[in-house]
């Protein structure tokens, strides 16, 4: 990106700012657990990201517009600190509690895509 700037190239940055802002955005969220938890001495088991399962479960409750079950698999999800996940699980918490569901079965695809 600093390269297309400093080259006068706004088609590119035009075309790739989304993707560059968004994995920003990740990777201040991991920061922003990473130091939430860490002062307040959480205790929640480490994983390197949510289960594949839960996060089907998620999505399917999702796709019904269950908000039991999704609230069920978020409760689970909820139970470990994720190292690897890009901000998925504080994501998936807040965009449960608005009933973001369509957003938020594409998120899991796309992260369920990255995974395989």
């Amino acid at each position: 990106m600093e390269n297309a700037a400093n080259a006068g190239d706004s088609a590119y940055i035009g075309e790739n700012n989304g993707a560059f802002a968004e994995t920003v955005t990740r990777f201040i969220d991991s920061l922003d657990d990473m130091l939430r938890q860490k002062a307040s001495g959480s205790s929640k088991p480490q994983k390197d990201s949510p289960d594949g399962e839960l996060l089907i479960r998620l999505s399917e409750a999702c796709d019904k517009y269950d908000m039991d079950g999704a609230d069920r698999a978020m409760t689970e999800i909820d139970k470990f600190q994720y190292s690897s996940d890009e901000g998925l699980a504080r994501w998936l918490k807040e965009n449960v509690e608005l009933m973001n569901f369509m957003e938020i079965r594409e998120r899991i695809n796309n992260f369920l895509s990255k995974e395989k």
